[in-house]
């Protein structure tokens, strides 16, 4: 966020949509006429789970909002916002990703925690039936993704 206050959800424009009911598919900058953030940015609908937009003080912080949303935009799906992890981007709206040279994206379910005793070497607490007989324990740089 370049300098404004996020929208929670559920409010502004984008949750309301338009007199036929049309939900913002846009970017979109505009006056709110509160005298304390008198600009806002609205995400289009589906950009993000969380905020629906930026609350702004000015226009110059809502056109900032308004680029750094913009480049957080999925290349894939052109609607969610992509979210950095450890091994690249995934996407929160369609769940494309992009996995960084020498990485592998998380296979679903599978977690790593310190071992006991050994608090930089991260083991797989994957359990596929929920017992200890079915326990992965790989190594975070030996597992198969």
């Amino acid at each position: 966020m370049a300098g404004g206050r996020q929208l929670p959800a559920g409010s502004g424009d984008r949750a309301q949509g338009d007199a036929l009911g049309r939900k913002n598919d846009r970017f979109r900058i505009h006056k709110t006429g509160a005298p304390v953030f008198p600009w806002a940015m609205d995400y289009p609908a589906g950009f993000s789970d969380g905020p629906t937009g930026v609350a702004c003080g000015s226009f110059e912080t809502a056109v900032a909002e308004f680029i750094d949303a913009a480049n957080r935009q999925c290349p894939t799906c052109r609607r969610g916002a992509v979210v950095d992890t450890d091994w690249g981007w995934k996407c929160e709206a369609c769940g494309a990703c992009d996995v960084a040279v020498g990485c592998g994206a998380p296979i679903t379910g599978h977690d790593f925690l310190p071992v006991r005793g050994h608090p930089d070497d991260d083991e797989c607490t994957y359990r596929s039936d929920g017992t200890n007989a079915t326990y992965c324990g790989e190594t975070r740089d030996r597992h198969e993704r």
